[in-house]
């Protein structure tokens, strides 16, 4: 899984698995979640969305299946 730091107010780091649709979300406060099939095209715009943080709430936070872990 590629990961990179983003700047913003509450997501610090995004991966992201194209071959299992895996989306890893890791936030400022330090928890980690796996978002389970998210299309690259929603990853997509989410890295090219300018505030990160309104559209992983908007788009993915409350759509897609996801399992926490530290």
């Amino acid at each position: 899984m590629d990961r990179m730091l983003v700047t913003d107010e509450r997501i610090k780091v995004i991966g992201y698995e194209p071959r299992k649709l895996d989306l890893e979300i890791v936030f400022t406060e330090g928890d980690k979640r796996l978002y389970i099939g998210v299309p690259a095209t929603v990853y997509l715009a989410l890295m090219q969305a300018e505030n990160k943080a309104e559209f992983f709430a908007k788009k993915i936070e409350n759509t897609f299946v996801y399992h926490s872990f530290k």
